[in-house]
């Protein structure tokens, strides 16, 4: 199961999920770094994955203090971290979600169904949402449909026969986001 997240300004909540990139640039404003192409502080790679596995800011915070605590020498990497977690919990609210396919006991067909499933799930309960954050070019929106494309993609090179069953169905779906 691939697992990702994305964050809402609390202040903005009826305006759905923020760029990354863009909550990246205003971590490094608020502690006044220059923004690189890399996440400040691999905030991403630690925060970020955490929050992607299911665990919460208080979590996190929780155990930063504990890290401080255990790793005297490492104390200003976690000193930092938790900064920037308070800062993200101050801010945003953070949302787990993830596109699973399931590979013990079903058949492929049964694979690609779930994955059509899904689909049609994200593009039916917020249609209206995405449509507009395609035409807002915003990246969190791009990334999941990238994800799922990735996956799809993975389906269909192993089984090419599927490609040409569903392709029609998958190209009517998209054309949707496109109108």
């Amino acid at each position: 199961m691939a697992n990702s997240f994305s964050l809402t300004r609390k202040t903005e909540m009826d305006k759905g999920p923020v760029s990354l990139r863009q909550v990246d640039e205003e971590i490094c404003a608020h502690f006044n770094v220059p923004h690189t192409n890399d996440y400040y502080h691999s905030w991403f790679d630690t925060i970020g994955f955490e929050l992607g596995t299911g665990r919460s800011f208080a979590d996190i915070i929780r155990q930063c203090h504990e890290d401080m605590e255990a790793s005297p020498l490492s104390y200003r990497y976690y000193e930092r971290k938790l900064e920037i977690a308070e800062y993200l919990d101050k801010h945003f609210v953070s949302d787990r979600w993830s596109w699973e396919i399931r590979t013990i006991k079903e058949s492929t067909e049964d694979k690609c169904s779930i994955l059509l499933a899904q689909l049609d799930q994200l593009l039916s309960e917020r249609m209206e949402f995405f449509e507009n954050k395609l035409k807002d070019g915003d990246d969190v929106f791009i990334e999941r449909v990238a994800e799922l494309s990735m996956l799809l993609d993975t389906v269909f090179k192993k089984h090419p026969i599927l490609r040409e069953r569903y392709a029609e169905s998958l190209k009517e779906r998209f054309e949707k986001l496109r109108k």
